[in-house]
């Protein structure tokens, strides 16, 4: 049976909103309270991207098969305003000791983080990672 567009539209959640952040430090024991995971995300914005009038709807860290590693924490907020101001003020963590090996990304499907992995598999096997790179889902030259 063919599914519908609403079907399918149901299926994929809205992304437009969640913004991907790696390497967030654990705070405590996670696995068992997500509110502790929400605080280390509220300390982001607050204290490392100065951010005041951002709110956080939800905040769950992702699993992750690299031992040592945290899992990236996928996050919800309220209006795409905020997502425009966390992304305006994320290149100020880099300066910041605490923060200076988060990253913030677009939240990505699971489709598109597939397809972003392959990528970056094919780039490696290819040994061009000098000529080439990945811009969004697309292998561009280097200028």
């Amino acid at each position: 049976s063919t599914a519908t567009f609403a079907q399918v539209a149901q299926k994929s959640p809205d992304k437009s909103r969640n913004v991907f952040i790696k390497n967030l430090p654990l705070q405590g024991n996670e696995q068992e309270d997500s509110r502790l995971t929400l605080n280390a995300v509220h300390s982001l914005v607050k204290d490392g991207l100065k951010l005041k009038d951002v709110k956080i709807l939800s905040a769950k860290r992702q699993p992750t098969s690299r031992q040592g590693r945290p899992g990236g924490v996928s996050v919800t907020v309220d209006s795409k305003d905020s997502i425009a101001a966390i992304f305006k003020a994320k290149s100020g963590l880099r300066k910041q000791e605490r923060f200076k090996n988060v990253y913030i990304e677009n939240d990505l499907s699971l489709e598109q983080r597939v397809a972003k992995n392959n990528l970056h598999t094919i780039l490696k096997a290819t040994g061009k990672e000098n000529e080439l790179m990945i811009k969004g889902l697309r292998l561009v030259k280097k200028h």
